[in-house]
């Protein structure tokens, strides 16, 4: 038996308004779907859709939790600022048309920094330098 590669190619399905104007329903995808980042870093997830009418793009967070209020939300963009650990989870991009709508959701993994601050080791009659010291 040998290997057979299908190619599935999605059509976007079309709707009729009352004047038999058509109408397509929304297709959204994010450019990442997944990022990691370090607290304090800043992070955007970038939501791209199409449809007839041009569908608006909107952001939320699963199960109806609102969006922190330093999450800016712009033209398809949801960009954070000095992310925080409870930034961390997935947000959901809803585009909206007469058509329809359609979702996707990212994920936003946030990981706590290992070193956050120099605490050197101190011992009698040592000091302490950032840089490895030879004489």
């Amino acid at each position: 038996m040998k290997n057979a590669t299908v190619n599935l190619v999605s059509r976007p399905i079309l709707r009729k308004n009352l004047v038999g104007d058509e109408m397509e329903v929304p297709v959204c995808r994010l450019v990442e779907d997944r990022i990691v980042v370090d607290v304090d870093a800043s992070v955007e997830f970038h939501c791209i859709a199409t449809g007839t009418p041009e569908p608006q793009i909107e952001w939320t967070r699963p199960r109806g939790v609102r969006l922190p209020s330093h999450v800016v939300v712009d033209n398809g963009y949801l960009r954070i600022r000095r992310v925080r650990l409870e930034d961390e989870g997935e947000y959901v991009c809803t585009a909206l048309n007469a058509a329809g709508q359609a979702q996707v959701t990212g994920v936003l993994v946030v990981r706590e920094g290992r070193f956050t601050h120099y605490s050197p080791v101190w011992a009698p009659g040592i000091w302490p330098t950032p840089f490895p010291y030879r004489r």
